[in-house]
């Protein structure tokens, strides 16, 4: 059992450390894609090792302290290699505003370094205490992160019913072709319209040096960029920059 060391006037005294209670919150589990294989280039390719400081300072950026603190909402953030996690409280407004936070991340994720994120959502007992998290919340949301299968944040149905209660939230969120709700992050602008010609104009070239790499010649891979070109061209086709190109599917390299 852990203790905690205090000094009164008579001496030190052991007091012992009791466990935090369960919180009802709400909590992202995020799986940075192909992070494994950037950490071991980065070891003797310099440019691998700039790409992966820049990811990190960008994850920092939107969901570190400084991010969270500065929000002025009870987020709690958490990182380990390729893992993030980041909870909140069970209320919708500040539930709506984390998932456009996780929104804006992985659309710079793609927009920036051409790098992929996957996820997963839920609301449940969890305890979350700086580095420290564990409850059956996380153990949801990290298995709806690998049943998404795709480069998705997806999100939980007791999440979604959640939401009701702040509905704008709803203009953020799509559901892919099982009925599974995901965080759209080809639709982030602040006007409420998507992203505008040049926005799509920068994701789809990073899609273009996606499908051009040799990861794209793996069957699992490629079935992302698939998933990815689609997505993409979906919401192409119903935003106001629909002049911009649809992206091709392309034989494997």
């Amino acid at each position: 059992m852990p203790f905690d060391i205090s000094k009164t006037d008579t001496g030190w005294t052991l007091t012992p450390r009791l466990a935090p209670d369960f919180e009802e919150r709400v909590v992202a589990f995020l799986d940075i894609l192909g992070f494994t294989d950037l950490v071991r280039r980065s070891t003797n390719d310099e440019q691998a090792r700039v790409l992966l400081r820049n990811v990190l300072l960008t994850i920092e950026s939107e969901c570190g302290l400084d991010a969270t603190i500065g929000s002025g909402l009870p987020l709690i953030y958490s990182q380990g290699s390729d893992s993030i996690i980041i909870s909140c409280p069970a209320r919708p407004e500040i539930v709506g505003v984390m998932l456009m936070r996780l929104q804006l991340l992985q659309g710079h994720l793609l927009s920036m370094h051409a790098v992929l994120c996957r996820g997963g959502v839920t609301v449940g007992p969890l305890v979350h205490a700086g580095n420290v998290f564990y409850g059956p919340a996380y153990l949801e949301a990290l298995a709806l992160e690998e049943s998404a299968a795709m480069p998705m944040i997806a999100i939980s149905e007791p999440v979604m019913k959640l939401l009701e209660g702040w509905p704008e939230c709803f203009a953020h969120i799509r559901r892919d072709v099982r009925g599974v709700p995901f965080i759209d992050y080809f639709w982030s602008s602040a006007d409420g319209q998507g992203l505008q010609a040049s926005g799509f104009t920068q994701h789809r070239a990073q899609i273009e040096r996606l499908l051009s790499t040799p990861a794209a010649a793996d069957e699992r891979v490629r079935a992302k960029y698939d998933w990815l070109v689609s997505y993409f061209n979906a919401a192409v086709k119903r935003s106001p920059a629909s002049e911009v190109p649809l992206l091709e599917r392309r034989a494997a390299p």
